[in-house]
């Protein structure tokens, strides 16, 4: 006899009425007897849970609203307590964690690369003022082209 065969036998027979097959498949198969006991739990959780609920006693309302209303003070307070640092905690775990993933989540403010050398240089020789553009070598060039220097030598393009 198959494992499922078994199983499909258990599940169809009636409480204590199972084949004597049945009860040489339990003997051999651990794994089947381990079912058996659950399927055998399972039908009187089924079953308990069938039986009706028995009416509750006279005055058992009144009792019970009388003794909630008696509750000392001190229960509550505690109660109010525990509830309010845990909503605490709760927020401020909340917000550490939206910080944390913000912090992770947005780019860096620095640059994204760093200006190579060539760029570097070309911002030199690129430098403007009021009366023209600065060159490496310290010479002026006017708006209109000529050259005006500190030095009077000729600039070294002019050479």
């Amino acid at each position: 006899m198959s494992c499922d065969d078994f199983r499909l036998m258990l599940e169809e027979a009636r409480e204590g009425a199972a084949p004597e097959a049945l009860g040489r498949h339990l003997e051999v198969c651990a794994e089947c007897r381990t079912f058996a006991e659950d399927w055998r739990g399972l039908s009187e959780a089924f079953r308990a849970a069938a039986e009706p609920i028995p009416e509750p006693s006279f005055g058992f309302t009144e009792r019970l609203l009388r003794r909630l209303a008696t509750s000392s003070g001190a229960e509550r307070a505690a109660i109010e307590f525990i509830e309010r640092v845990g909503r605490r905690v709760a927020f401020a775990t909340l917000f550490l964690a939206m910080v944390t993933l913000l912090a992770l989540g947005l780019p860096s403010t620095g640059p994204v690369r760093e200006p190579s050398g060539a760029e570097m240089m070309a911002q030199a020789y690129q430098v403007s003022n009021s009366s023209g553009i600065v060159f490496a070598d310290d010479t002026w060039m006017s708006q209109a082209g000529r050259p005006v220097g500190q030095n009077e030598e000729p600039a070294p393009s002019q050479k």
